[in-house]
């Protein structure tokens, strides 16, 4: 059967498509990024865009149709097309910002054009005949049951992974900034970007001002906003301390004199206390701390250039890693271990950080330098475990010694106080190790027993 209707040739159809392709990707990222909340408005367009260039080749002008197409293989045809479609989408979902700026390699136009090429080509890549015989087959029905059972597996697992049942019971609430829990955990940054309330530049008469520096531990990463003890700290100090706060996650001893020189100095503090953690002496890889492997962190790569990040994937992200690391027999405990091996040079190119530290605080106007060493909750019932950690606090409390601050290590009273306790117990949230709130009070009243027999000599 032959039928003639207003033809369109072929590279007519082709280009057609190709252009709306392209203004709809650049319109839906005009609108905001793909796969993230959006109004109802947003995911009506987003499919009826979709739609669209599924459809395309079977509502404009047909040139000559001399083959007749089943119901299966057309059904595959378009089913098809929508899987290749939504995976553009979510890759151009972050570099479409880039594609019309200089610099791309030639490897990524030509990356760009091969999929522009393939999605407006589909319908005449499939009119072939081996293309036919391909969606006509056996194997095609068989990959898409598996794919759609696959699919639909994985969205209702997203939604269980998602369910409050999940998040409190099962799994955990995954690292995000803004934690969603019950009660509710914000994170209330002020006007520098840190957890903590605005501060005055002027000193109140009869003030004694404390800097707080730390990283995530400091921060309160996953316990509520009254709950984290440079906060508890400064109820239980009285009137006469102003608790400045300028902690920030993943802020290690290098990043803390950044954010010791750009913000804490401006408020000429009379005491710096240091939170310190075991992995503070990592200085990056610019400075030349031991590399990840590149097989490491599969999933936080997949992951970062694109906007949407289901919770699905972050459950997966670590058992992922940790089969990395059956095959390359390296993770982070590993890469801990290098960072203070005695033979290596990492931990070594630290001592002189912590001293550039202790000369910025002296620099900008404190006379009291304080470090304490923040135990995270580990398995410390095992032997290997417990050494490891023993020999990390001691080297962190030896370093900022040597460097002239008053330092605790609090590795000694965790082990008494919590010895009877689960590790798992003390966890903020059930799938990351940061301590919860009953760690932070532990914390502010070992600091400030520490602190409040010396505070009369401060003045």
């Amino acid at each position: 059967m032959t039928t003639q209707k207003n033809a369109w040739t072929p590279p007519v159809k082709f280009l057609s498509q190709a252009f709306i392709l392209l203004a709809g990707i650049f319109t839906l990222d005009h609108l905001g990024h793909i796969f993230v909340s959006h109004s109802a408005a947003y995911w009506f367009g987003l499919v009826l865009f979709v739609l669209l260039v599924v459809t395309w080749n079977d509502i404009t002008p047909i040139q000559v149709k001399t083959r007749a197409e089943t119901r299966r293989t057309r059904f595959f045809r378009l089913f098809y097309h929508g899987i290749l479609l939504i995976f553009t989408l979510t890759v151009f979902d972050r570099i479409v910002d880039r594609i019309f700026t200089f610099g791309n390699s030639i490897a990524f136009w030509t990356c760009v054009m091969l999929a522009l090429g393939l999605l407006s080509g589909w319908h005449t890549i499939t009119s072939t005949t081996s293309g036919q015989r391909i969606l006509s087959s056996g194997f095609v029905e068989r990959s898409t049951l598996m794919l759609c059972s696959l699919l639909g597996a994985l969205a209702a697992l997203e939604l269980f992974v998602e369910s409050d049942f999940s998040r409190y019971h099962v799994f955990g609430i995954w690292p995000t900034w803004e934690i969603t829990s019950a009660p509710a955990i914000r994170f209330e940054l002020n006007s520098a970007g840190y957890r903590d309330i605005e501060h005055s530049l002027e000193r109140q008469p009869g003030m004694t001002r404390i800097l707080l520096l730390g990283d995530s531990f400091t921060a309160g990463y996953g316990v509520a906003q009254t709950d984290y003890y440079p906060v508890l700290l400064r109820e239980g100090a009285g009137s006469s301390f102003e608790f400045i706060i300028a902690a920030q996650p993943a802020a290690e001893t290098v990043h803390q004199i950044d954010n010791l020189r750009d913000y804490g100095c401006r408020f000429s503090p009379d005491v710096v206390i240091v939170g310190v953690v075991s992995n503070d002496p990592w200085l990056g890889i610019e400075k030349n701390s031991p590399p990840w492997p590149f097989y490491q962190k599969y999933f936080e790569r997949l992951e970062s250039p694109y906007s949407f990040n289901p919770d699905l994937l972050y459950m997966l992200d670590r058992p992922l890693n940790r089969i990395a690391s059956y095959y390359g027999q390296y993770d982070y405990a590993d890469w801990l271990d290098a960072l203070y091996a005695p033979e290596q040079p990492w931990i070594g190119l630290w001592h002189p950080v912590v001293s550039q530290l202790a000369d910025l605080a002296a620099t900008c106007g404190a006379h009291h330098l304080y470090a304490f060493t923040l135990p995270e909750p580990a398995d410390y019932s095992d032997p290997d475990i417990l050494e490891k950690f023993e020999r990390i606090y001691t080297t962190l409390e030896a370093g900022f010694t040597q460097a002239g601050f008053d330092t605790t290590n609090l590795f000694p009273a965790y082990l008494e106080h919590f010895k009877e306790r689960p590790f798992h117990s003390l966890w903020a949230i059930p799938n990351d190790a940061h301590p919860n709130a009953e760690v932070h009070r532990w914390y502010a009243e070992q600091i400030w027993d520490k602190l409040e027999p010396e505070a009369k000599n401060w003045e």
